[in-house]
């Protein structure tokens, strides 16, 4: 992330619970839970693993979903790409020098 926000590109942090929540509808789903969920979501029948690969693909999921809602709804990206709404806790980092 600090390498990210170095090359001043936007940075976002999805909470754990909002990531389940938005995947599987339970924000205090297991590993498990989730996983079945990613599966679901891209129609893939085999296990994802291992599985850190099926939270990375989660992860990318919402941002899909949240990019597919925004362009539904005609709205223009703003200058960091999501509409406020949309946008989740942000983490700013500053240079230690």
């Amino acid at each position: 992330m600090l390498a990210a926000c170095r090359a001043g590109l936007t940075c976002v942090q999805i909470p754990v619970r909002e990531a389940k929540q938005v995947l599987t509808g339970n924000g205090n789903a297991s590993k498990l839970q989730l996983e079945k969920a990613v599966r679901r979501h891209l129609e893939h029948s085999g296990p994802i693993r291992p599985m850190h690969a099926s939270d990375a693909l989660g992860l990318a999921l919402i941002g899909l979903f949240r990019c597919d809602h925004r362009f539904r709804r005609g709205e223009a990206p703003s200058a960091s790409g999501w509409p406020g709404h949309l946008l989740p806790r942000r983490r700013s980092f500053q240079s230690a020098d």
